[in-house]
Order: C-alpha cells, then sequence, then structure tokens
C-alpha cells in the first residue's frame, strides 16, 4: 500500500498528487490480495444448486423403464417393443397390410366384435357370409375410458371402421381392415357401400396393429402366461398397484394431462380444492362428501402426482399434513379416483 509523505508542491500539483493518493488506496480497499482475511471466495467452491422446474419440464427420460424386446410367445408388458406372438402376425405389401392368424374364422369372429368393442366402436351390421364386420360412426373423443376422452383433442375426427375375414387353405384366418375417416370425404352417412378412397391406410394399419396386440393378449390369456389382473392393466389408461409402501394409481399419461384428469375426478367426487402447486404435482382438497369415509365430511386430502417416466405419473394420496393414509382410506379414496377415469 502507498505511504503519503509531505512535500512541497505548487497547488495545482499538490491537488493531482492527493487525488492520485486517493485512488491508489481505494483499489487497495477493492482488490484485496488473495491472502487477506476479508476473501471469502475459493476456487474450491461447491456448484451453485440447479433452478427447480415443474416435473412436467423435468427430463426423466433416464427414470422410464427399459424397453423389453418383443420376442415371441415371452410375456407382454407395457415396456414391450413391438411383441410377436406364436398363432397371430401382421403383414404389409405396400400400404396393404392384414394379419394371419392360426385361429380358424369361427374363432376369430366374436374376438374381433369384443375388441371392437373396446376401442369405443359400435356394430352397425355384420355379414357372416362374407365374413365383414362393420361400425357406426364412433364419434369425436368416441374412447371407451373417461381418461381417454379428457386427454384426446375434441378436434379429433369421427371415424368408422370395416374388418374382414379370409379363410387360408391351412384352416386359419386373414384379417384385412378398413378405416374411415369423416375428414377424408363430408358425409358421415352410414352408408352401406364405401368408396375406394373412402379408407385412410395408414390408420387401418395401426388399428390392425392394434387389433393384432388385443389377440396376442387373448392368446397369453388363455395360456395362463398372463393372469386376468396383468392382462386387463396392459389395455387400461389407469392402473391401481400396491406395493409395501402402499397403494398408488398409475396414470399411463404424460404430466400435465394426468394432471388435468386428477383435477376433473376430484371435482366429480365432490372434492373442493383448497389450493395447489402444479409445478409439485400436489392439490389440497377437502372431502366435502366423505369420499374417503373418515366419519366425518371436510376432512383434509392431499393428492400428489410424481412423473415415473415420460408417459406414466404415480398418484398417491395422504391426509391434510401429508400423512399417510391407513390402507383401507387410501385403497378406497384411490379406487374412486380409478373408477372417475376408466
Amino acid at each position: 500500500m502507498p505511504i503519503l509523505t509531505t512535500v512541497s508542491l505548487p497547488g495545482r500539483l499538490r491537488t493531482t498528487a492527493l487525488l492520485l493518493s486517493l485512488t491508489l488506496l481505494g483499489a487497495c480497499q477493492i482488490s484485496p490480495q488473495g491472502n487477506s482475511p476479508d476473501v471469502k471466495y475459493s476456487s474450491k467452491s461447491s456448484a451453485a444448486v440447479k433452478l427447480q422446474v415443474p416435473p412436467d419440464l423435468t427430463d426423466v427420460t433416464r427414470g422410464e423403464q427399459f424397453v423389453l424386446p418383443g420376442d415371441t410367445g415371452a410375456a407382454i408388458a407395457r415396456n414391450t417393443l413391438l411383441p410377436g406372438f406364436d398363432t397371430v402376425s401382421y403383414q404389409r405389401n405396400a400400404t396393404q397390410g392384414w394379419l394371419v392368424s392360426n385361429a380358424t374364422p369361427e374363432d376369430l369372429w366374436p374376438r374381433l366384435q369384443a375388441f371392437l368393442r373396446s376401442e369405443g366402436y359400435s356394430i352397425s351390421r355384420t355379414q357372416p357370409l362374407n365374413g365383414i364386420i362393420e361400425t357406426q360412426w364412433r364419434e369425436r373423443n368416441g374412447d371407451s375410458s373417461t381418461l381417454a376422452n379428457l386427454i384426446n383433442s375434441a378436434r379429433d375426427a369421427a371415424q368408422r371402421v370395416s374388418l374382414r375375414l379370409e379363410r387360408t387353405d391351412g384352416g386359419g384366418s386373414r384379417v384385412f381392415g378398413r378405416v374411415q375417416v369423416s375428414g377424408d370425404d363430408d358425409s358421415l352417412s352410414d352408408s352401406a357401400v364405401w368408396g375406394v378412397a373412402a379408407n385412410n391406410p395408414e390408420k387401418t394399419n395401426v388399428l390392425l396393429q392394434q387389433l393384432m396386440v388385443f389377440l396376442g393378449i387373448e392368446e397369453q390369456r388363455a395360456k395362463g402366461i398372463l393372469d386376468d389382473a396383468r392382462a386387463q392393466n396392459l389395455t387400461s389408461p389407469v392402473t391401481l398397484q400396491t406395493t409395501t409402501g402402499g397403494a398408488s394409481l398409475i396414470l399411463h399419461y404424460g404430466f400435465v394431462p394426468s394432471y388435468s384428469a386428477i383435477q376433473f375426478a376430484t371435482r366429480q367426487l365432490g372434492m373442493t380444492l383448497k389450493s395447489q402447486d402444479e409445478g409439485s404435482g400436489i392439490l389440497r382438497l377437502t372431502d366435502s362428501k366423505n369420499v374417503a369415509g373418515l366419519g366425518e365430511k371436510g376432512s383434509a386430502v392431499t393428492v400428489q402426482l410424481n412423473p415415473q417416466h415420460v408417459s406414466a405419473v404415480v398418484v398417491s394420496v395422504a391426509d391434510g399434513d401429508g400423512r399417510r393414509f391407513d390402507d383401507k382410506t387410501e385403497r378406497k379414496l384411490l379406487l374412486a379416483l380409478r373408477d372417475q377415469l376408466s
């Protein structure tokens, strides 16, 4: 640090010298030496805490379940990629696709109708002589579950489906399909004759893939590879799971649509929303109709949503202080929520 001394200088020079000395003194204060006790920083300081973001903006792909190969004959799981089956396969030539099954047409006939009903279609007419099943128009948001209806866009086009069976030389079956979408022409009539242009090839191939999985699940259920509960959970958009840590729901959609669906379900159950934090996935509610069966109306309920991976959210329930309910109350609340979304 510079030392001030008294010297005899003319007035203007004295002023200049004084300003220079004050500047140097200030520099000593704002630029301390590395060994100064005022130095608080360190090259080994810990990194700053990452910015917290809502669950729907967090990259949860690393937590997603490992994708399973679609080995022929292996038990199907939700994370099986394009499963293969022993008795039914999908074949395609250019834009034309079809299914080949070992089952006889007589065996497949009722199963095709069951598949269409599971997809939310109503049968318009059947022609057993020609192996044809035709459906009525499935209106917008015409899926079979409330959860799917809530999440699907209201702009989804109405569509109808036709399936046609053929008998193969070996006693098996071929299944062809057609999907007509309302946006492909301006008519929503139930005319018995579909023009050649009244078919959406890509949607038809998707439908046949879905039909193949449906038939494969039925096949594995019949063989005892899948029990009834596991088979049902493969296609349901909302499932109840029970572990040693308690029960919870799994909604097989992303965080934002799942959060909206839970808001809908709690309103349908007559619960009153007190506060919510979408960033943390928390809803705090009043059980106005005693859905939980706690003995009195107006009990506090907390619903927590946690992303499991990009297309599944775990939903748990607790009391107003965040403490877990007893097993009976927890299960009753979760089943009530599930029934509103199924």
